[in-house]
């Protein structure tokens, strides 16, 4: 795998603590509005959150969601950030999911895998987690998400699935959640068992937050392997997904990369916020 990227910075200030959020909508304009009054992102970033919504859910599960912009807004982006928004009496994200806390995502590039890798380790912990819905302490949150949790060595290697292939990850965002979502989405269409692996690491091909805990990013090898009555179909359905998308991810990067060197009108960097 790939040496991993900095993680977009977390800090004290783009926290907000007991947040009362009228609706999902609400919540996400909360979010965008901390990322722009710290000049991380232009105005018009929270309408980009709300259109990442209608193509991928970002609810992670366990009370946590993740709003991002879509990959060809990212000339919105003026540094990385994260937006944390506690929400202690929760918020309906959708029907029969509630959220509370909103972790909002500004990142030019793949800094945020990072940060999805934490978060997905930090499910695990679900005594950690209910702590980060009622601490009064930004610190407790900022610690949570700056910090890796130790990988378990005591598992056996990973070992592959009775078919396979091999497959590069050519998303230059890497395995983001919009992506992430049609692998699970369509691994599940299938009754055999399916498998990612990337080195030792190795996940469920229908868990998004699996997918997601392996922080993949462009250029990374993995197996993905199948077992069962179709797991050759499910192999090669798999594959042309992933393939199929991968045109979609680069034209979202080069549109966002076309819009970055356009100025954006209207919009001028506080002159009080360092850069990062």
């Amino acid at each position: 795998m790939s040496s991993p990227s900095p993680a977009a910075p977390v800090t004290p200030e783009l926290v907000r603590l007991r947040a009362h959020a009228r609706d999902k909508d609400d919540a996400i304009a909360q979010a965008a509005q901390l990322l722009v009054a710290a000049g991380c992102v232009a105005p018009g970033y929270d309408a980009s959150m709300r259109r990442r919504e209608g193509l991928a859910n970002t609810f992670l599960g366990h009370g946590l969601a993740i709003p991002h912009g879509v990959g060809e807004d990212r000339h919105l982006v003026r540094r990385d950030g994260i937006a944390v928004l506690q929400l202690p009496e929760g918020v309906e994200w959708n029907p029969g999911q509630t959220t509370r806390l909103v972790v909002g995502i500004a990142a030019q590039s793949d800094t945020h895998i990072t940060l999805l890798r934490r978060l997905t380790r930090l499910i695990q912990d679900p005594a950690q987690l209910e702590a980060l819905f009622t601490t009064d302490d930004p610190g407790v949150i900022v610690a949570a998400l700056t910090g890796d949790r130790a990988p378990d060595t005591s598992a056996a290697p990973a070992t592959d699935l009775a078919e396979s292939f091999e497959w590069t990850i050519a998303y230059p965002s890497g395995l983001h959640a919009r992506p992430a979502t049609r692998w699970a989405e369509t691994a599940r269409g299938f009754s055999a068992r399916a498998q990612v692996r990337a080195g030792d690491q190795a996940a469920d091909a229908k868990s998004l937050v699996g997918l997601l805990q392996l922080g993949l990013r462009a250029g990374d090898s993995i197996t993905v392997s199948a077992e069962g009555t179709d797991a050759g179909a499910l192999l090669k359905r798999l594959r042309a997904v992933m393939d199929s998308l991968t045109a979609q991810e680069k034209a979202d990067a080069e549109r966002a990369a076309q819009r970055r060197a356009a100025p954006v009108v209207g919009w001028t960097p506080p002159q009080a916020q360092p850069a990062i």
